[in-house]
């Protein structure tokens, strides 16, 4: 039984580096993709004032959307803040009828 033992290197790893260990199957996200910001000719030859004009539309998109966002969560707000409201105004209420019996 000894002789089908083989007690030199395996020829598969003489010479060769020994692996490291696996890695997890984990991938990371692949970072976000950024839009080319750099001008094109075209918008080189045309200057500073359309670049302008697109600023001021984009502005004024950035905006609307806020006062859209404004308008969606105001209504949230105002009734989460009604209620704390009333909470406090209890609160303050027992406290200045019970005022009295309190001793500092």
């Amino acid at each position: 039984m000894d002789k089908f033992i083989d007690k030199a290197p395996s020829k598969r790893s003489q010479g060769k580096p020994q692996q490291q260990a696996k890695k997890p199957h984990f991938k990371e996200p692949a970072p976000p993709s950024t839009p080319n910001f750099s001008p094109t000719d075209s918008e080189v030859e045309e200057g500073p004032s359309q670049l302008h004009f697109q600023a001021a539309s984009i502005s004024q998109h950035a905006s609307e959307m806020a006062r859209e966002v404004s308008n969606l969560l105001k209504p949230i707000f105002e009734s989460q803040f009604k209620g704390l409201k009333k909470s406090v105004d209890s609160a303050l209420h027992l406290l200045h009828t019970h005022s009295s019996q309190l001793t500092l």
